[in-house]
């Protein structure tokens, strides 16, 4: 039994081909572009998005009120 040694192994394996310059300067600047960003989100105290609807629902009888309706 002849026993071979392992074939060595690169640290870093070769990047793939598709791993290009051009590429990776144009995932830097998507990256840039498009940047998280943190939204609040405004609810009502019935849980639904703020206005709900009735709260859009009394603030049209107020405002019919208001203009003499």
């Amino acid at each position: 039994m002849s026993t071979t040694p392992p074939t060595p192994q690169p640290d870093k394996p070769p990047p793939p081909d598709f791993l290009s310059e051009e590429n990776l300067e144009d995932a830097s600047d998507i990256l840039v572009a498009h940047a998280p960003m943190r939204v609040a989100i405004v609810k009502c105290t019935c849980g639904a998005a703020y206005p709900c609807l009735e709260v859009q629902w009394a603030r049209l009888i107020k405002q019919v009120a208001e203009a003499g309706g």
